[in-house]
C-alpha cells in the first residue's frame, strides 16, 4: 500500500485513535558539547543499529554503521554522512529527505550532519502544519518565521525578533541533553550536496512583502501547534514517512473532541 496516497479515516474506530499514541515533548536541558569535540557513544552497539535501522526504516542498501572509537561527526568517511539518532526519536525526520528539508539546508548551505536537532524539529513542524493546512511549504515561507542561529558549532533556526513578528508553533523549545554524541554513518547520497561546514549563521532578513502569501502567514498564525513528537502514522498521513505500519485492513480515525469522526486536522489543530 502507498502512504502517500489518500488514507481512508473512517474505519476500525476502536483500533487505533489518536489518543493512543502519546505524544512526546522535547524537554528544556542546556547543552555544553562542541560541534568539533562530539564523538559518538555507541560505537560498539551493533544490535541496538540492526533494531533502529529497522525501526525506522533505513534501508540496508544505505550501509549504515558504527563510528569507530573516538571518531567525530565532523570527521565521517568519504562516501559517508553522519545521522544523529534524535533526528528519528525526537524530530520526526524520516529517510528519503523531504524536498522541503533540502531547499532549506540548500538554501542556507547547512550541512546535514551540522543541523541541530532543535533546528530539525523545527523544519519538520513547519512542513507538517503547512501540509496539514493545505499550505504549499517553501522556503520564503519558511523564513517570515524563522532565521538561521548558530550555536556550539551547530546550525539552528530561530523565531524573528521583534513585538509584532509572526510565530507558528505554540511551544518553545530549548536544547536536548545528549543528541549529538549518538551518530552513525549512512551513504551520502541521503544528502548528496556538497556543503563546507559553516562557522557562523547568514544574515538573513525578512523577505519583502509581496514575496509571500499573506494569507498562508495569517493560517499559520492563527492555527499554531507545540512542537513534538508525532505518532508515525500522522508523519505517513502527511508526508514525511513511508511506512504505513498499521496493516493494509486497518485505517486510522482521528477524532475531535466530541468523539465525532472527522478530518485528521482537527483533532492536530483543534
Amino acid at each position: 500500500m502507498d502512504p502517500r496516497s489518500t488514507v481512508p479515516v473512517t474505519a476500525i474506530r476502536d483500533r487505533y485513535t489518536w489518543a493512543e499514541s502519546p505524544l512526546v515533548s522535547i524537554k528544556a536541558i542546556k547543552d555544553t558539547v562542541q560541534l568539533k569535540t562530539a564523538i559518538s557513544t555507541i560505537t560498539q552497539e551493533y544490535e541496538y543499529l540492526l533494531e533502529f535501522t529497522s525501526e525506522y526504516g533505513i534501508s540496508k542498501d544505505l550501509h549504515p554503521e558504527l563510528p569507530d572509537r573516538g571518531d567525530r561527526i565532523v570527521d565521517f568517511l568519504e562516501g559517508k554522512v553522519g545521522m544523529y539518532t534524535k533526528f528519528f526519536e525526537f524530530a520526526d525526520f524520516r529517510i528519503p529527505i523531504s524536498q522541503f528539508l533540502f531547499d532549506i539546508l540548500g538554501h542556507y548551505q547547512i550541512h546535514l550532519s551540522q543541523l541541530s536537532v532543535i533546528g530539525m524539529a523545527k523544519v519538520s513542524h513547519f512542513e507538517m502544519q503547512c501540509r496539514v493546512l493545505r499550505v504549499i511549504p517553501s522556503v520564503i515561507l519558511f523564513r517570515v518565521f524563522y532565521k538561521p542561529s548558530f550555536n556550539s558549532g551547530w546550525m539552528s533556526f530561530s523565531k524573528r525578533p521583534g513585538k509584532n513578528t509572526p510565530q507558528c508553533y505554540t511551544k518553545s523549545l530549548d536544547l536536548l541533553k545528549n543528541w549529538n554524541n549518538r551518530f552513525f554513518w549512512v551513504d551520502e547520497r541521503v544528502f548528496p550536496t556538497a556543503v563546507a561546514w559553516r562557522t557562523s549563521a547568514p544574515k538573513d532578513s525578512m523577505p519583502l512583502e509581496g514575496t509571500y502569501s499573506m494569507e498562508d502567514v495569517a493560517i499559520l498564525k492563527a492555527r499554531r501547534t507545540p512542537i513534538q513528537k508525532e505518532p508515525e502514522t500522522l508523519l505517513c498521513l502527511v508526508g514525511p514517512s513511508r511506512r504505513y505500519f498499521l496493516g493494509d485492513d486497518v485505517y486510522p480515525i482521528f477524532l475531535q473532541d466530541d468523539g465525532r469522526g472527522g478530518c485528521f486536522t482537527y483533532m492536530l489543530l483543534k
